[in-house]
């Protein structure tokens, strides 16, 4: 999931083995929105999809459901995620990867400083042995 630098609009990317690709998202956990997804396929891993979620009349703090899918596959588990209010001054970003079995020396740290909502955004540059 990723801000698109759009007011109000999430992008949530996933892979599938479905050709179509859906969101689903929810403002009250019963009634639910889907968003069709863009999809391309990748023969080693299956279909990236991407769907934008307009949340223009979520309030911030308030949470959002969604699960993602396909018509084959069905729907994943539902996760949430919960708009902040913009940070005083710049934004700050955690960039981070090459995790190996053996090697994710960080990761204890960094779910912490996630949890305390430390930054506002994760970048995970690839390499999750």
């Amino acid at each position: 999931m990723s801000y698109t630098g759009v007011r109000g609009e999430l992008a949530v990317d996933f892979v599938s083995s479905d050709a179509a690709g859906l969101v689903s998202y929810s403002k009250t956990g019963t009634t639910w929105i889907n968003v069709t997804s863009t999809s391309f396929n990748f023969v080693e891993i299956g279909w990236m999809h991407q769907a934008m979620m307009p949340l223009t009349d979520i309030a911030v703090g308030t949470p959002v459901q969604y699960r993602v899918g396909g018509p084959v596959s069905g729907f994943s588990n539902v996760f949430s995620a919960v708009p902040k209010p913009a940070r005083a001054g710049s934004e700050v970003f955690a960039v981070f990867g090459d995790f190996g079995l053996t090697n994710d020396v960080c990761m204890d740290a960094l779910t912490a400083d996630a949890a305390a909502g430390a930054f506002d955004s994760v970048l995970h540059v690839g390499d999750w042995a």
